[in-house]
């Protein structure tokens, strides 16, 4: 549902209570506008919420997930409503690279596969959806289509995808500080999160074109930067040689 739909039947709702009262029916609309309060507070930021780290606890959780699975809808809500003028110029899309190729592999095939159909303008037809192509077929299809647009094309917004490896605070929780020395588990993680990117990126080539830069997400006086080093240096011999920041 656009975000137009969802106004509408809320205001021919609301009309049709002030004309015919009805108990049981505002009851079911009030339980309806608190679940959808408790629904917008898991999927962003809200105003209520203050700083990353209450944020972050929601992503931890996992209670994100299902939410996150269908990514065309961000894409729609960074277009905007206007169908033939995207209201955002570049997007960057901040991954949290997995530890395994295969969970790279779904994360990214998500993400391009949604970007694919919301370049194919696939949310103003009224036929079903095109089934998403495999990752090498997909990767060339979306070379060609961003090869047809110039720079200056603002029908559709532009995509770069950011690895985000996560900082995790050594003193927080007793498996952190496990292990010979300080960041030890957070070390191990990187380590394998950057190996796995790296595997990602060696096996579907066509993806360093969409993978752009790396960052150390989270708050930033969980982890001091050396602790990124080796990992930063795994993802250059990989071939991403963007930084945003080292933190």
């Amino acid at each position: 549902m656009s975000i137009q739909d969802e106004i509408d039947w809320q205001v021919r709702l609301i009309n049709r209570l002030m004309a015919s009262p009805c108990t049981a029916l505002e009851r079911m609309y009030h339980l309806y506008l608190l679940l959808q309060n408790q629904y917008y507070r898991l999927l962003v930021q809200s105003e209520e919420q203050f700083g990353f780290d209450q944020f972050q606890k929601l992503t931890f959780v996992g209670l994100r997930d299902l939410a996150e699975k269908d990514y065309r809808l961000r894409f729609l809500a960074m277009h905007g409503t206007g169908t033939a003028f995207s209201r955002t110029g570049y997007l960057e899309g901040r991954i949290a690279p997995k530890a395994s190729l295969e969970k790279n592999h779904d994360l990214l095939h998500a993400v391009l596969g949604a970007y694919w159909k919301y370049l194919r303008n696939e949310h103003l037809r009224e036929t079903p959806n095109q089934r998403v192509p495999a990752m090498n077929a997909l990767l060339r299809a979306l070379d060609q289509l961003m090869a047809q647009k110039p720079t200056s094309d603002r029908r559709h917004h532009r995509l770069a995808i950011v690895a985000h490896f996560i900082k995790r605070p050594w003193s927080a929780e007793p498996e952190n500080r496990a292990g010979p020395y300080r960041f030890f588990t957070l070390r191990s993680e990187l380590a394998q999160a950057a190996i796995a990117l790296q595997a990602t990126l060696e096996r579907w080539p066509r993806l360093a074109t969409w993978v752009r830069g790396i960052d150390g997400a989270a708050n930033e006086l969980h982890a001091p930067p050396e602790v990124f080093a080796s990992c930063y240096r795994a993802c250059a011999r990989a071939g991403i040689v963007r930084e945003h920041e080292i933190r």
